[in-house]
């Protein structure tokens, strides 16, 4: 349905691991008051583009899923990797773990495993992407791997990148 690219989102919902972070829950309900409250006309654009519909979180919030058949599976699968993009994001945003904490209802430690097992899937799109000569893909691919490694925007990545300097110290660098 198309690659929205005016915003990290969907770029970080594909380096999002599929089913590798399955340990982590989500309150449907916090989940659909952000939806509600938070996404604009891009997240609503990618939400659209990962083919989710608008009235699921509201049938997850109040606990009807319907038929448990395999697109209803496959759909809330979706919606789970949806909402660990929204926590890459934050991440990749410099926002300090603590709040991305919060704010989402996940541990600090959950988060970090996210982080780990999206920088390892974006690996493993990397080489496939370079395996089947998409070498555009792969560029982007790896570029946000750097990203969710170091949680830092691209602006300050290239210092974020040398040893021994952290995301919060290339920040400070690079406003100089």
């Amino acid at each position: 349905r198309g690659f929205v690219m005016a915003n990290d989102l969907h770029m970080l919902y594909l380096v999002t691991p599929i089913h590798g972070c399955s340990s982590l829950q989500l309150n449907w309900s916090q989940y659909y008051e952000r939806w509600l409250n938070d996404f604009d006309e891009l997240d609503s654009a990618v939400w659209g583009a990962v083919e989710l519909e608008d009235n699921f979180l509201h049938n997850k919030r109040i606990g009807r899923s319907g038929s448990y058949n395999a697109d209803e599976k496959n759909k809330e699968w979706r919606a789970k990797r949806f909402y660990w993009a929204l926590i890459l994001r934050e991440l990749v945003r410099e926002t300090n773990l603590a709040e991305i904490a919060k704010g989402y209802g996940v541990s600090q430690s959950q988060i970090q495993v996210l982080q780990e097992r999206s920088v390892y899937f974006a690996s493993m799109c990397g080489l496939m992407c370079e395996r089947l000569g998409w070498t555009d893909m792969q560029a982007l691919i790896e570029k946000f791997q750097a990203r969710v490694f170091f949680g830092a925007q691209a602006d300050v990545l290239s210092l974020a990148e040398i040893p021994g300097i952290k995301t919060y110290q290339a920040r400070i660098l690079y406003k100089g």
